[in-house]
Formats: C-alpha cells, structure tokens, sequence
C-alpha cells in the first residue's frame, strides 16, 4: 500500500514482488487472501449441504434439518459477498452511513438464527454449538468494526491513521478466525452424523453414506450451468464496476471459481483409490489453480506482453493433467475427463478478458459431471464426514 500511494505507478509497471506481496492482504479485493476467505466461507457451505443430506438419509427425520439448507444459503452469500465486495458496494451507494440501515436486519438476523439452529443442535455435539457460538460472536463484531474502520478513514490527500489499519487489522483477523470457527462447528454436527448408521446406533465408522442417481447428479449438473452462467451475466449487467480501492470485488468471478473449488473437491474424493488416483489428484489440482486464478482476478498478471514468462508455464501446468487422464480413464469418463483437463488452460489462453470467468465455469461443470459420471456407477457412495 506505502508503494502505491509514494510511486502511484501504474499496475502493468509494478515490480513482481509487490504484486506477489499484495496477495496476501485481506483489505483488498481480488488477491489470493480474499479467495482463501471466500472458499473458507463456501467450505462451510458445503458442509452444511452435508450435514442436511446425512439427516434427510436417516430414520429420525425432523422439520429442523432444512435449517441446514438455509445455513448453507446463508453461507454460500456470504462467500460471494466476500469476492464480490457486495456489502462495499452498497456502501458506496447509499452515503452517510444509510448502507447499515439496509443490511441491519440482515446482520440482526443471521447471528440470531445461526444461534437458535446451533442451540437445537447441542444435543449431537457440544462442542459444535460452542464452535458455532465463537463464530457467531465474532461475526456479530464485524460490523461494529467496520463502523470505526470506515470512520476513521482520512480526508482524501491525508496520510492513513494508525486507527484505521488497528480496525482494519480486527475486522479481518476476527472475520477470519469467524469463519474457522463455523467451519469447524459443521466438522463436529458432520462427524456426529457419520458415525451414526440408520438405526440411530453409533458406529466407529465416520463415514457418511450417500446415493449418487446418474440422472439426478446430472440434473444438477445442468442446473449449476444455468445458474452459474446466469449469476455471471446477472453480476455483470446489474451490479456496476467500481475502481475505489476495497470496493472494487468482481461478483461474476466468484461463479466459476466456487464450482472449480466443488470440483476439485469431488475429484480429491474420487482418487482415494483406483488406478486412475494420480490423474485425478493432478486433475483436481488444476482445477485448483483455475479457481485461484479467476477468483483472484490473477489474469491482471498476464496481460500481453508480460515479461514474466507466466502465461506459458502457467499452461504448460494446466496441461499436465491431459495425458495422465486419457491413459488412466476409461470409457465416456476418460472423454469427459480429458475435455475438462483440456478446458481448464483453455482459462488461461482465452484471457485477460470477459472470456475468463465463462471459460472457467465451462471447465468445473465438465469436471462435476465427470464426478457425477464417476459417482453413479456404484449405488452408494461413503464421502467423509469428519476425520474421526
């Protein structure tokens, strides 16, 4: 930040180890720090899809177990609030402070809700409601945090005040330490569920049982498309650009990056075991790397013309994958695997530009479908809960 405001060079002429030093800043958007946060908070998410699909298996089914599906919403849209500087933005749009006035019933009513769920559940694990408890106190603080941030931000041409990077330290650091918090909490209410069979009698096991329909993993295959495309051109026609530095997230980039995150999650999952677990975890991998690529808004370091040399080695990784897939897999999946290994650096050779995002959503649903692929040809599919 020091660099920036002495020099007020611009981006393209910066030196490599203060855009690689950036990435690590939690203030500001679109760096590798943000992505972290925004996948930390779509980790809960999917435990929480978890936990709701463990419970809707078992015999002693109550109305309370959607209350996992709406925590998973809940968290879901707060992880593209976090890449996508959505809070920020209304900020920006509605001064003098009326911003608080609309989100307040939002912020009253997540930790309320996150509160009376995790009390309904401290019968299954109490140290899950103490996780979600921490979470919810530390998440109740941000906005008191970002209240005092803000005001203390200086007159435009005024030199930062020490108060200001002190609330802006405590909103980060207490935001993060939130989100590990409710993460955790989902690993405890998610392993109380895998080592409980059916019969509601514990097992040693902790390992939860799901169904994989081929025509029912593939329904929602198509599904996340249409939504994944439709988030990026609704992010993109509805929700405008902003250059102010902390403001300035890109919404239609958390799309494609959180799928390519679900699908190198499903493909770790596949390579636990089997011949193909090399090609899978290289696959996965990559997926990986597209995510961080695109969530980060990475491509500003491959613009034409960089002297670094990345554009071409970052492809030549991404294209590791190909023949390991068309060697290991078999059948329509080694044609569905090999498509996604080849779309993946195809993210990387069609940017810097608005190809990037629908590029890497392309790849995450192939490599999801490939999963689903995968997945169906057995009747029951263990995916772990929680390391017991």
């Amino acid at each position: 930040g020091n660099f920036w405001q002495n020099y007020q060079l611009p981006w393209k002429e910066w030196p490599l180890f203060y855009k690689i030093l950036l990435q690590a800043n939690l203030a500001r958007e679109n760096d590798v720090a943000v992505w972290f946060s925004s996948m930390l908070l779509l980790l809960v998410s999917l435990m929480c899809l978890l936990c709701f699909a463990a419970e809707t298996r078992g015999d002693n089914k109550s109305w309370l177990r959607f209350g996992w599906a709406v925590s998973a919403l809940i968290f879901a849209g707060l992880s593209l609030d976090e890449m996508g500087s959505l809070h920020e933005k209304i900020a920006i749009w509605q001064q003098d402070m009326g911003w608080l006035v609309l989100l307040v019933p939002f912020i009253i009513a997540v930790p309320v809700y996150m509160l009376l769920f995790g009390w309904t559940q401290i019968r299954r694990s109490r140290a899950g409601f103490f996780f979600t408890l921490f979470g919810v106190i530390c998440f109740s603080t941000i906005p008191v945090f970002e209240f005092f941030e803000i005001s203390s931000l200086p007159e435009a041409g005024q030199p930062l005040r020490a108060t200001h990077s002190l609330w802006q330290a405590l909103e980060e650091g207490t935001e993060l330490i939130g989100m590990l918090a409710f993460l955790a909490a989902t690993f405890c209410f998610a392993l109380f569920f895998a080592r409980m069979q059916n019969t509601g009698v514990q097992s040693a096991c902790a390992t939860i049982q799901l169904e994989f329909s081929r025509l029912r993993f593939f329904g929602i295959a198509i599904l996340i498309t249409l939504l994944g495309f439709t988030g990026i051109a609704a992010s993109k026609a509805l929700i405008p650009k902003s250059d102010i530095s902390g403001v300035d997230g890109i919404p239609e980039n958390w799309f494609p990056s959180a799928l390519a995150l679900c699908a190198a999650l499903l493909l770790l999952h596949l390579a636990r075991s089997g011949p193909a677990r090399m090609a899978r975890c290289a696959l996965a991998i990559s997926a990986i790397l597209v995510s961080i690529y695109v969530g980060s808004n990475l491509q500003d370091f491959y613009y034409p013309g960089s002297s670094y040399g990345l554009r071409p080695m970052t492809i030549a990784v991404l294209l590791i994958p190909v023949p390991l897939v068309a060697w290991s897999e078999q059948g329509y999946g080694r044609i569905i695997a090999t498509l996604g290994a080849l779309v993946l650096p195809a993210t990387i050779v069609v940017g810097p530009g608005p190809l990037t995002a629908p590029a890497g959503l392309a790849a995450a649903v192939i490599l999801i479908g490939f999963a689903g692929l995968v997945l169906s040809q057995t009747s029951a599919k263990g995916i772990p809960g929680a390391a017991s």
